[in-house]
């Protein structure tokens, strides 16, 4: 793995620890009864009831779950346990609604830097264990296969797409959203309302979600999508369930773009038309009179 890689992995596990330890002080102090300030916008994981004694639960399996990946040992453990408790919280929220819509980069972001022991790598099918990475002896950071990078991708493009779709459709929601938090909804934009930068802003997603899973510009898409996401915190810079998920999409995205290939992949595709019609078109010479045969290769002594 290279520097580029390695830096991807680590901006991506501490981004995803970040995050997971914010959900679990959102998801406690909504168990004590401390409102979250965005409470009628967030949903999904860390969204439990207030006063829920559930709320403490999670809140501690987030929290050790968060301290493992920023430390490092045992973060594909940690990554793991992540992931399966955001599996479960899509499972009881469905997609559709903004908070869960972010759950479901967290769980490409967490399912990338899953890793097993060698034991139990050893014991897994053949196929499966070409999906998952081992667990490097002395808390080295594991290099992701090629499920892994497309599973943050698809993750990545899943949140983009359902948030562009709902921003399209429920322009107004987002802008009481910015409204609350005193963000562009109070700027002087389209006659002093955000909704006419929300419809751009959700068309854009939903075309950048194309272009997230596409191979050759899934770098520089990676790229748009974590300014995006910057602009979002800039937008929200309120501490609540939102901002820290945005924490964890927004080290997703750098690590999307540390890790997908870009204008290598682009410089090196193979486009069947335009190498046909190069193929097919005739050499020019020096003197313009078409191509020239060319000489026989001398004969060695052998050949003689």
């Amino acid at each position: 793995m290279d520097g580029l890689e390695r830096f991807g992995t680590r901006s991506v596990r501490g981004a995803l620890g970040l995050a997971s330890v914010g959900l679990g002080a959102v998801a406690l102090g909504r168990a004590l009864g401390a409102a979250d300030p965005l409470a009628a916008w967030a949903s999904g994981l860390g969204a439990v009831p207030l006063g829920a004694p559930s709320g403490i639960a999670l809140a501690v399996v987030l929290l050790l779950c968060g301290a493992l990946l920023l430390g490092g040992r045992g973060a594909g453990f940690a990554a793991a346990a992540l992931a399966v408790v955001l599996l479960a919280s899509l499972l009881l929220d469905h997609p559709g609604t903004l908070g869960a819509n972010l759950d479901l980069g967290l769980l490409g972001a967490a399912l990338s830097l899953v890793s097993l022991p060698p034991l139990l790598h050893a014991r897994l099918p053949r196929r499966l264990a070409a999906l998952l990475p081992e667990t490097v002896a002395g808390g080295g950071e594991p290099a992701p296969s090629g499920a892994q990078k497309l599973a943050l991708r698809v993750g990545l493009a899943l949140t983009f797409l359902l948030s562009g779709l709902d921003t399209v459709t429920r322009s107004g929601w987002y802008g009481d959203l910015l409204t609350a938090t005193g963000g562009i909804g109070g700027w002087p934009v389209s006659g002093g309302s955000p909704t006419g930068l929300l419809l751009w802003l959700g068309t854009g997603e939903v075309f950048l979600a194309g272009l997230l899973v596409w191979g050759p510009p899934a770098r520089l898409a990676s790229a748009i999508a974590a300014v995006l996401v910057l602009l979002d915190l800039l937008a929200l810079h309120t501490p609540s369930l939102l901002a820290a998920k945005a924490v964890g999409l927004l080290g997703a995205a750098v690590a999307g773009y540390c890790w997908a290939s870009g204008a290598r992949a682009l410089e090196n595709a193979q486009i069947g038309w335009l190498r046909a019609a190069a193929d097919a078109s005739p050499q020019p010479t020096r003197n313009g009179a078409g191509p020239q045969p060319t000489a026989p290769a001398p004969r060695g002594p052998d050949e003689q």
